[in-house]
């Protein structure tokens, strides 16, 4: 819910560290923690902690297959954890489109496919950012299963990194939180 950069591509960015804590008391896994580093302009790695039950590791990884120009979308692969529905592993294959002139302010979309372990068939999942104001966007996710519906305001910086909040109604009933903060690592 990161209210800076488009949604369904790999966004951190080369050398970018970012790093976010979601908190909900509707999710199994009330308290996770994600850190997600940006290797080249295409791939960010990381992992998912998931606090309860003596803690849960999962990988993370986004790579962008085609990025995104003016006149094509982005296709993006990676692993992931369903965070929303009990934290087990999938993969996901997602096509995603910035469209800064559809409405009247900058919107971004993405629709795919995951596929979680243990489940016959393939989800398919969807989100959109919209930003209304400067450092305010909404958004949406389909996980599959449930929505996901989200404020999220740039607070400031530090040391002119981005640190941003956003209130979530997670599952489409129970509100959350979540905070991130960004780093850049190294140069550009």
């Amino acid at each position: 819910m990161e209210p800076t950069g488009p949604v369904g591509t790999a966004t951190i960015g080369k050398g970018l560290l970012t790093l976010s804590h979601l908190h909900a008391e509707s999710l199994r896994f009330s308290d996770q923690t994600f850190v997600q580093y940006g290797v080249t302009d295409r791939l960010q790695l990381g992992f998912g902690y998931l606090w309860q039950r003596g803690g849960v590791w999962r990988p993370l990884a986004n790579y962008a297959l085609v990025t995104e120009r003016r006149d094509r979308p982005s296709f993006t692969a990676g692993l992931m954890h369903d965070s929303l529905q009990g934290g087990r592993e999938g993969y996901f294959l997602s096509v995603g489109k910035s469209l800064p002139k559809a409405l009247p302010a900058p919107l971004s979309v993405y629709a795919g496919a995951a596929k979680i372990t243990r489940e016959a068939r393939y989800r398919f999942v969807a989100g959109g950012n919209l930003r209304v104001a400067r450092g305010v966007n909404l958004s949406v996710q389909y996980n599959g299963v449930d929505p996901t519906y989200g404020v999220g305001v740039r607070l400031g910086t530090i040391k002119q990194m981005p640190v941003s909040f956003s209130l979530l109604v997670v599952n489409g009933n129970t509100f959350g939180s979540e905070a991130t903060f960004r780093a850049r690592l190294i140069g550009k």
